[in-house]
């Protein structure tokens, strides 16, 4: 199975900006790298592909799956009775990869790293407990006493470094 981290927060925390970074850190190491965004409400049709386009015109005709397939990029959208898991989708889609970062997916039982900006969430502590939620790190802006290691917001070189001793296993 490959390994499986979620990156978690709060709106607005910075959860998508590293991610963003850690990408381009772990794929100059040499590391094949995912990411699976998991979005919480139900998508409707056109927020991903455009109106008037083939893919969109494709579902709209009733296709259950469609793939666009290029030179250089597959697109696969295809309509679900029910939610798949993380590891639903990396059974069925993400076969030889070293690591998959998921954004969000704060409910499910995989390893998280939780981004928290002390100026997003004022007065509240984390989203998630450290001792229930599978939370491994933190990164964040201000310190924390924490048994998990903390890492600085932009540290995304020991971050990197953290992922590949305690995840991707070569």
């Amino acid at each position: 199975m490959i390994p499986i981290v979620s990156i978690v927060g709060r709106k607005n925390s910075g959860k998508t900006t590293l991610i963003e970074s850690l990408v381009p850190e772990l794929r100059k190491r040499g590391y094949a790298i995912s990411v699976i965004k998991h979005h919480s409400h139900i998508i409707k049709q056109g927020e991903v592909d455009c109106e008037g386009k083939d893919t969109y015109r494709y579902q709209l005709a009733g296709a259950q799956t469609t793939v666009l397939a290029g030179q250089n990029k597959l697109m696969l959208i295809r309509e679900l009775k029910n939610p798949c898991s993380i590891d639903e989708i990396s059974r069925m889609y993400l076969s030889e990869l070293d690591l998959i970062l998921t954004e969000g997916y704060k409910l499910e039982d995989k390893p998280k790293i939780e981004v928290f900006r002390q100026e997003i969430v004022k007065k509240t502590g984390l989203l998630c407990n450290p001792e229930k939620d599978n939370l491994v790190a933190v990164v964040s802006d201000c310190p924390f006493n924490l048994e998990i290691p903390c890492f600085e917001l932009n540290d995304y070189s020991k971050i990197a470094d953290f992922l590949k001793e305690e995840f991707i296993r070569r």
